[in-house]
């Protein structure tokens, strides 16, 4: 008798006598759409998911991001890059395609660490960014246009109330609005989910 654990956001794929349970057995049987490979077509999350499970029965979970070099969605049922952001609710994919060849001359590994971001509210897709940032940004400006004007804003400590003035413009105050906030060099990354209003927060270096 075959035991398998699962969890919502992660799960092991039996591998005893070669036998596939119930759930993968489904899973084998959903038509897909998304390559099981690395594409910069706009499949969206779910396409996503669905590939990287079918990945994972036929692969196993080794390095399946390394190997497989496809787009996964962090947050969308694993991880935590699944941001509810008002109308704008998005999810933050990522591609690892560096290469770990012995000969890397036979390789056709295109050789970075990808990002996109998919607006599961409004559908946008951004391009393909080697920087994390860069697709967040992608996102805002389409998603949020103006965000690059507003003040920045602090909060007393790392997990201190926000410090948001009187004049702050009250069309940013609503739920799912990014933010910009004040950073040191090396601390900029934009985190989402941690503007006070629950979208973006956006690292800015100081002047």
């Amino acid at each position: 008798m075959t035991t398998t654990t699962r969890s919502h956001s992660s799960r092991i794929t039996p591998q005893i006598n070669n036998q596939l349970d119930i759930f993968d057995l489904l899973a084998l049987a959903e038509p897909i759409t998304a390559p099981l490979s690395f594409t910069v077509a706009p499949y969206t999350p779910e396409e996503h998911h669905k590939a990287c499970e079918r990945w994972r029965i036929e692969h196993g979970n080794l390095e399946i991001w390394g190997k497989s070099h496809m787009w996964h969605c962090n947050g969308y049922d694993f991880g935590n890059n699944r941001t509810f952001a008002g109308d704008h609710p998005t999810v933050l994919m990522s591609a690892d395609t560096r290469c770990d060849h012995y000969y890397p001359a036979a390789c056709s590994c295109v050789g970075d660490l990808l990002y996109r971001m998919h607006c599961e509210g409004c559908g946008h897709v951004t391009g393909i960014h080697a920087s994390e940032n860069a697709a967040v940004e992608e996102h805002l400006d389409h998603c949020w246009k103006g965000w690059r004007n507003l003040p920045t804003i602090t909060r007393k400590g790392q997990d201190g109330p926000w410090k948001i003035p009187n004049d702050y413009p009250t069309e940013w105050q609503i739920e799912g609005a990014p933010v910009r906030t004040l950073r040191q060099p090396m601390g900029t990354r934009h985190v989402p989910g941690r503007s006070p209003f629950g979208g973006y927060d956006a690292g800015t270096l100081s002047p």
